[in-house]
């Protein structure tokens, strides 16, 4: 069944060849889930995974998955934390979910009184930091890492290194919230540009350690909406990944180029663009019949 979905905890089902909406999905269980994942995922045996939030005097994060022909979401690890960070993707490797909390964090009680829109309710804590967690699929344990004060939306991709149990996760970041009212409506429209520099940064989350810090895998390349092979992502390391690029000179209002990066070499290994035009997430289609 194909669903679309964003922030919220509703799935809403439509037709494929018609784009006809049909419903949302009732689910089978009562969970609180109050914001999830934009970026569910679906596994091998057909099991749609994501995380979601339940928000309260302490925000609970919630695991869980859904199996083929179910409408149960079966929740495998729960995590409180006093102030949530900015909720929108998650990254899997074959043993673990990881979630990063950016340091945009929630104040519930002004959500829950204020009745402003959702993004008023966040504000920067640089002193709070941002997290790591990483969720274990076997038994649901959590682990976390403290980072420097980031805020990242998607992953390139999470992968497990070696038999140690060490974790790595890329993830396109920046440093501070500029970027939340950098995409607000009335600057789009107005064509101002976005101006807010990104980057692809490697975090190795490393047993036994409380602390990551971050590596920036290429230097001069501000890029954002990453995609790898679908073969590679949530299974095994991928060296290249591509993704929608910004205007280094700033002048382009958005995304202005696809890119082309190699993350082992560090460097960028190609870019396209096409005259007068915004060039969102590349999507990766694999030639029939390619290794």
């Amino acid at each position: 069944q194909w669903v679309a979905q964003t922030e919220t905890p509703l799935l809403t089902s439509f037709d494929p060849d018609t784009l006809t909406t049909t419903g949302r999905i009732v689910y089978d269980d009562d969970e609180v889930i109050h914001v999830a994942s934009a970026h569910g995922m679906t596994d091998a045996q057909g099991c749609y995974w994501n995380v979601g939030l339940e928000i309260g005097p302490r925000c609970t994060y919630k695991l869980f998955r859904i199996a083929p022909g179910r409408r149960t979401r079966e929740v495998l690890a729960r995590w409180s934390v006093r102030q949530a960070g900015y909720l929108h993707a998650f990254a899997m490797t074959p043993t673990h979910a990881i979630v990063w909390q950016p340091a945009m964090r929630l104040n519930a009680i002004k959500l829950a009184l204020s009745g402003k829109g959702f993004i008023d309710s966040f504000a920067w804590n640089a002193a709070l930091g941002s997290q790591i967690d990483a969720v274990s699929l076997a038994d649901g344990s959590v682990r976390s890492w403290a980072v420097p004060a980031m805020t990242a939306f998607h992953a390139v991709q999470a992968f497990d290194e070696g038999d140690g149990g060490t974790l790595v996760l890329d993830l396109c970041t920046n440093d501070g919230p500029e970027i939340f009212a950098a995409l607000q409506m009335e600057r789009l429209r107005a064509g101002q540009p976005v101006g807010v520099p990104h980057r692809v940064q490697r975090y190795r989350l490393e047993p036994g350690r409380s602390e990551a810090q971050p590596h920036t895998l290429v230097q001069g390349a501000s890029v954002e909406l990453p995609s790898v092979h679908g073969a590679y992502w949530g299974k095994q390391r991928s060296r290249h990944a591509w993704f929608a690029g910004f205007d280094p000179d700033g002048r382009a209002p958005m995304f202005d180029r696809t890119v082309k990066l190699d993350l082992d070499g560090g460097c960028i290994a190609g870019t396209w663009q096409r005259e007068a035009a915004v060039q969102m997430e590349p999507l990766f289609v694999d030639r029939p019949g390619s290794t």
